[in-house]
């Protein structure tokens, strides 16, 4: 599946705005929604009648997952980008939420690059990046960070950047996402 039709784009569109509100806010993503966007997915495309629609939609559950669990194992974002990537990939398939995954990517590492270009001109002392490695289990300092008063100027909220890259890609003409014959 290439192409992006009305009812998927719709619920992820409404599903990821609402998640990069709260990620902007208070730097999650609830669970609430994370999981109703994939659970919803994976059952809208099962009672689909069309061919392998719930194939599709697994499978665009591990594009959009395993990236950023990887991530995820080393500290560098939380959980709740990985389910909310395993939610928009449930909706749209692998090939899209490939094409999302690369676009919140781009905008992320963008985001980032502005936020050390921001603190290198504000202050001089050395910087910390909520981006960097971290031994696995490194979510304890993604929680320190985000209880620091100046965690807006150190983290990046990459449920927005997975929002952005919904937009974007869903706004695409289908014949841009259809893949190479």
């Amino acid at each position: 599946m290439w192409e992006v039709t009305p009812v998927p784009a719709i619920v992820v569109v409404a599903s990821v705005v609402l998640a990069a509100i709260y990620d902007v806010r208070w730097f999650r993503l609830p669970n609430a929604l994370t999981l109703t966007l994939l659970a919803s997915g994976l059952v809208y495309h099962g009672f689909s009648h069309q061919p392998d629609a719930l194939g599709h939609s697994l499978l665009g559950v591990m594009v959009g997952a395993v990236p950023m669990w990887l991530v995820y194992v080393r500290g560098g974002m939380g959980a709740g980008d990985v389910k909310l990537m395993a939610g928009v990939g449930a909706w749209l398939g692998a090939w899209i939420t490939l094409h999302v995954l690369i676009v919140s990517g781009l905008l992320g590492g963008a985001f980032a690059a502005a936020l050390l270009w921001s603190r290198r001109r504000s202050q001089s002392a050395e910087l910390e990046l909520a981006l960097q490695a971290a031994p696995v289990g490194g979510t304890n300092r993604i929680a320190a960070q985000i209880a620091r008063p100046d965690a807006r100027r150190n983290l990046v909220p990459f449920g927005l950047m997975i929002a952005l890259g919904v937009v974007v890609i869903v706004c695409l003409p289908a014949s841009l996402l259809r893949p190479p014959s």
